[in-house]
């Protein structure tokens, strides 16, 4: 069945190779891997008896599906307002399981092109390789859903190259250099005095690695096994500001029921710098929107008591407990629901016990500025839907915030949405 995908694309992600002893396992494991590719939307795996008793033939039966994504149009997203989003995809580029992607987004927030390349299986080994090229104009503060204006612009552009392989079946490691360029740039006059005095261009050039060990059974839509993660950021290779990064993240899937998929998810962070250097806003962490349901974009965390604008921290962590239910609806309509509950908080910033000097507390007029500062822990709660609908997967979320600090923002609804051809 695969007229478009090249034979050795399938035969690639068999563990069993010929004049092995035959393991059921490592034939299921196999199916695994071919059904995580994405490119068939039906994959059979059998064997037959073969010319001899210490024999059997494996049969591969596949169904193609469509590998191409596209997002285009005119939309709305309560953390962006309106917006023209553009993307196209190709996860399976000429048949030979390479994925390819160029995208453009222009919204309230950010306007931004990135194009990425990657070759799953580079030199014909099992080590994955890619390029990435991006660039991109945010403003990480603005909110278009509760009228947060942006506090300055963020203008970024770059490169990365990676690298990935496999340690043992389930452990997988990958290596990324980036080599990037960001400016801030207009900032309001009205803006926190701690994002004036980091305006400027800043470069960046770090490596890092991230250890992802997967027991997943499906990397889309998981109904069971685990994963977990450590990834670490070396910034001040050669030249350029100077950071260290490092983050986890782990999640636990478990089928209650056929549809009822109860899920836990959690991440946490930290970022200082080195050799004398303090941690730049762009290099901080934000939460809230899509990892913390119920808050604001940015709507946690360190906050100039003056003018409400969100710094970021130099701390983390976030975590979701949901269960997924059916909704009682044909399951051909894709429809499913979802009970949730969100936390996390965020923490720490380098600019807490800054000491203006007399030039810069004129400027002020004698007001030292104040970082509001906790990290007490946050929490919401909520539903969602999700449709896998004729254009594109739609999520909505409502989230209602059950523990927050005084100067916390938050958002009740969160939408998202794409398309595909």
């Amino acid at each position: 069945g695969n007229v478009r995908t090249l034979d050795r694309v399938i035969r690639r992600e068999f563990t069993l190779v010929e004049g092995d002893a035959f393991n059921t396992n490592k034939m299921q494991r196999s199916k695994d891997r071919i059904k995580n590719l994405g490119f068939f939307k039906k994959v059979e795996v059998n064997n037959t008896p073969g010319s001899a008793p210490d024999r059997t033939v494996i049969t591969t039966e596949v169904e193609e599906q469509s590998t191409g994504e596209l997002s285009l149009g005119l939309g709305f997203s309560t953390t962006d307002g309106p917006l023209a989003d553009v993307s196209v995809r190709e996860r399976n580029f000429l048949g030979r399981g390479q994925d390819v992607r160029i995208g453009t987004v222009i919204s309230f927030r950010s306007q931004q092109i990135d194009l990425s390349y990657t070759e799953p299986y580079f030199l014909d080994k099992n080590i994955a390789a890619g390029i990435d090229l991006f660039e991109v104009k945010t403003s990480p503060t603005a909110n278009f859903f509760t009228g947060v204006s942006p506090a300055y612009q963020q203008f970024s552009y770059g490169g990365a190259l990676r690298t990935g392989y496999q340690l043992t079946e389930n452990l997988r490691q990958t290596w990324k250099y980036t080599a990037r360029s960001d400016d801030i740039t207009d900032i309001q006059s009205d803006a926190s005095l701690f994002i004036q005095l980091q305006s400027g261009t800043h470069l960046t050039s770090s490596v890092g690695q991230v250890l992802l060990y997967d027991r997943r059974d499906n990397r889309q839509e998981p109904t069971s096994g685990y994963y977990a993660s450590i990834g670490n950021d070396f910034a001040g290779v050669g030249f350029g500001v100077q950071y260290i990064r490092n983050k986890i993240s782990a999640g636990y899937y478990y089928s209650l029921w056929p549809e009822w998929v109860l899920g836990f998810t959690a991440e946490g962070g930290d970022v200082f710098g080195w050799g004398g250097q303090k941690v730049l806003l762009q290099d901080r962490f934000f939460v809230g929107g899509d990892n913390l349901r119920g808050f604001a974009p940015a709507g946690i965390g360190p906050r100039d008591i003056i003018s409400s604008d969100a710094l970021g921290g130099n701390k983390y962590y976030v975590g979701s407990l949901a269960l997924s239910v059916p909704l009682g609806l044909p399951k051909e309509l894709g429809i499913t629901g979802r009970v949730f509950t969100d936390f996390g908080t965020l923490w720490s910033n380098d600019q807490k016990n800054l000491v203006l000097t007399p030039a810069q507390l004129v400027a002020t007029g004698g007001l030292q500025p104040q970082i509001a500062d906790s990290a007490a822990i946050r929490a919401s709660a909520g539903v969602g839907v999700s449709w896998k609908s004729p254009v594109g997967p739609i999520r909505l979320d409502v989230a209602y915030p059950l523990k927050k600090e005084p100067f916390d923002h938050t958002q009740l609804f969160h939408v998202s949405f794409g398309t595909r051809f």
